[in-house]
């Protein structure tokens, strides 16, 4: 890491643990870099709150900390917006008796010691029963939805986006599937509620959370944020799920190296995972972390990646022309 994503780690560090911010000193221009890398890593708000702390000789310049301040404003009205948005949602699921789990970004905020510090964007919920049954439902309740895809509908409750899932997990595979059927089962057998929904029970919802996170490492898009580092962060803090369980959950779906590597970082960063855990990975090539570590900060680090998706997608295109063109040939005769 450089100097601005170590002072960052270090923020982030005193923020979420109450450790001391020490030998903090930042040009203007490294202070910009690391706003730029806190804006883009989701963890704008979480930084500001130790910022706050620090003595004003070592603070970011007037016009950069003006900046900052109106960004942690605006997230925490956008995490009350998202509140409202929920209670409302509660209130028609109760209505309409609907029994469901919310999951993902909600759920996780409350590890956090501050939650509305933890910025998410949608909320997203699963629905015990047949799926259309529930969306008429919620219909008759009031809410209107659209469908852009197979996995979700869309919700909009005073413009803040709800996704009614089919399933808990994407479903790539056989493996997934199993996975999503016990996640479900989990969610049943919960006594954890966040208002109408019940929660995943801790292990059920650190499974999810790496299969979530494995999905979007190995896509395209290589979607891994610092925030997904201290979430894995506030996920250890807590520390009231079986590592080696958790291990032995998501590695036929080959997710137990990912689970290791996320830990290894937070370890690096925070020294915050207990030798329990620690004791359970076994070793890990430096290079290998040094190049996950990589696609947290670098936002280009699958540029490449992405040239060769398209190469193939248009690959892909081509082969489909050809083919339909043969048909067509093929009928004539």
């Amino acid at each position: 890491m450089d100097k601005c994503q170590q002072q960052l780690v270090a923020i982030l560090k005193s923020s979420l643990f109450d450790s001391k911010l020490r030998d903090f000193s930042l040009s203007k221009r490294q202070w910009e870099q690391v706003y730029k890398l806190s804006k883009r890593g989701g963890v704008t708000a979480i930084a500001y709150n130790a910022i706050c702390k620090l003595p004003q000789e070592y603070r970011p310049e007037q016009g950069l900390f003006i900046r900052w301040t109106s960004r942690y404003h605006n997230s925490i009205e956008r995490f009350t917006k998202r509140k409202n948005a929920y209670n409302a949602l509660c209130r028609v699921i109760e209505a309409q008796n609907l029994q469901g789990i919310v999951f993902k970004g909600l759920t996780i905020s409350n590890l956090y010691p501050v939650p509305e510090l933890r910025e998410f964007g949608d909320i997203d919920i699963f629905l015990y029963g047949d799926y259309d049954e529930n969306e008429d439902k919620l219909h008759d309740g009031g809410l209107t939805s659209q469908h852009p895809s197979k996995r979700h509908s869309h919700i909009r409750i005073n413009n803040v986006l709800i996704e009614n899932h089919h399933h808990i997990l994407f479903n790539h595979n056989s493996t997934d599937h199993l996975l999503d059927i016990w996640l479900r089962e989990q969610g049943s057998q919960s006594t954890e509620k966040i208002g109408a929904f019940n929660v995943l029970p801790p292990l059920a919802k650190a499974v999810q959370f790496i299969m979530h996170t494995g999905h979007h490492f190995t896509g395209n898009d290589c979607n891994i944020r610092i925030r997904t580092i201290t979430d894995w962060a506030m996920f250890i803090r807590q520390n009231n799920f079986d590592y080696a369980e958790l291990r032995e959950k998501i590695a036929p779906a080959g997710a137990a190296n990912l689970l290791d590597a996320l830990t290894l970082t937070v370890n690096d960063w925070f020294q915050c995972v207990p030798e329990e855990m620690l004791a359970h990975i076994p070793p890990m090539n430096k290079g290998l972390l040094s190049l996950f570590e990589k696609a947290v900060f670098d936002k280009n680090f699958q540029r490449k990646d992405e040239k060769n998706f398209f190469k193939r997608m248009f690959g892909h295109l081509r082969k489909s022309i050809v083919y339909v063109r043969l048909k067509q040939i093929k009928l004539k005769y």
